[in-house]
């Protein structure tokens, strides 16, 4: 499917530019099976970063021709798919329910707050985290944040801390 959304990707851009010959030398086309050959080949010391700017583009990013038409696709779906579906859903739907469908997403990450509190040495933070979890999920389903009106704030964790 990558592939086949990828070349429509580019045959779009192509009609819609004016110098369809500049776009065919910067952005080459491979077929499937040049694709799969080209990431047999690569080897570990490939993906090493050099920043010379002089470079060729396979030495630069030798992940170059699994790259593009990836990029392709992802961003045929994003033009035709996803961002009219993001701008509808913004315009349609009310703050209020925005607002709540967020706090339920909030609400369902407080269990991985406490494990990462947890794992942190702070077991006191990870009981009021999953107090707020409990008190939330029970009274709004987690559609609103009644504890922090009861003084139970949110302590954001990640793993990266």
């Amino acid at each position: 499917v990558g592939v086949c959304t990828s070349l429509y990707a580019q045959e779009n851009t192509i009609s819609e530019s004016s110098d369809a010959s500049s776009l065919e030398e910067t952005a080459p086309t491979h077929t499937r099976s040049q694709i799969i050959k080209d990431l047999k080949n690569i080897k570990v010391k490939d993906l090493k970063i050099n920043a010379n700017a002089a470079q060729p583009d396979p030495v630069k990013d030798p992940l170059q021709s699994l790259n593009r038409p990836i990029y392709s696709f992802n961003d045929m779906l994003d033009r035709n798919f996803l961002r009219p579906v993001a701008v509808q859903y913004r315009e349609k739907t009310p703050e209020d329910v925005r607002g709540s469908y967020r706090q339920f997403r909030k609400n369902l990450g407080e269990p991985w707050n406490a494990v990462n509190q947890l794992i942190q040495g702070r077991p006191g933070r990870a009981a009021k985290t999953l107090g707020r979890f409990t008190i939330n999920t029970l009274t709004t389903l987690g559609l609103a944040d009644p504890a922090r009106r009861l003084g139970l704030p949110t302590e954001e964790e990640n793993f990266g801390v």
